[in-house]
């Protein structure tokens, strides 16, 4: 289940059977659901009892292998996948779907929707991040949003350390010219300093046994994931 793409089909056969099990279900007789399977796939907290739908965990272990894409570039697996798929050399690969692709790639793709869109990074040296294009400030969309004017194609790309002079301190000048004094005020809140990163899922690392945290994440809206 971990590295293959079920089909819808066969998820929902077996959750159909785990629901006749629960409710004393036989091949003569079918007894009353009171409850529907969504709700029992609810937390226990939130009034179900914790069960999980085979389609969410499914879903959730391609998560996690497309999660791997992005923080373990020097696993094997991940350096034939990235080199047979051309996801070109960025931190974040290029996931697209292709002709003749394998199970396991086929179920990244369809979940990488759930996965791209709410990598954010908290930046330490600033010199993976894009400056215009990634989410690197806390709560913010990609800061191109706010230009107030044109924004040279010279300067899209930069990096976030390439506004940062060498004694640590912003290039508030330079970046007057593109942006408000609110964005401005937000830059300056954030320090550039230690050159280690790491990568974290909800805050939390993702240790490689469990996808609780992907599991939960299908079911109520994400919570960001930093790139530290």
């Amino acid at each position: 289940m971990q590295t293959v793409h079920i089909p819808r089909s066969i998820c929902d056969e077996v959750d159909k059977l785990c629901r006749s099990f629960l409710w004393g279900d036989s091949p003569t007789s079918r007894k009353i659901h009171a409850i529907s399977w969504k709700t029992i796939c609810m937390p226990k907290d939130q009034g179900g009892l914790g069960l999980r739908s085979m389609r969410t965990v499914n879903n959730s272990f391609m998560m996690k292998n497309g999660w791997s894409l992005i923080t373990e570039p020097n696993k094997l697996w991940v350096k034939v996948i990235r080199s047979k798929y051309k996801c070109q050399e960025g931190a974040i690969p290029r996931v697209e779907k292709k002709a003749n692709m394998s199970n396991l790639w086929q179920g990244i793709c369809l979940n990488w929707i759930h996965v791209t869109p709410h990598v954010k990074w908290r930046v330490k040296d600033g010199q993976a991040a894009r400056f215009w294009f990634d989410s690197w400030l806390p709560q913010q969309v990609p800061l191109i949003h706010f230009a107030t004017t044109f924004v040279p194609p010279v300067e899209l790309f930069r990096k976030v350390r390439d506004y940062v002079t060498d004694q640590g301190a912003w290039k508030s000048d330079q970046i007057l010219n593109w942006l408000p004094w609110e964005s401005l005020n937000s830059i300056e809140a954030q320090t550039i300093s230690s050159p280690r990163m790491r990568m974290l899922w909800n805050g939390e690392t993702l240790d490689e046994s469990r996808c609780s945290s992907g599991r939960s994440d299908l079911s109520i809206p994400f919570r960001p994931m930093y790139l530290l």
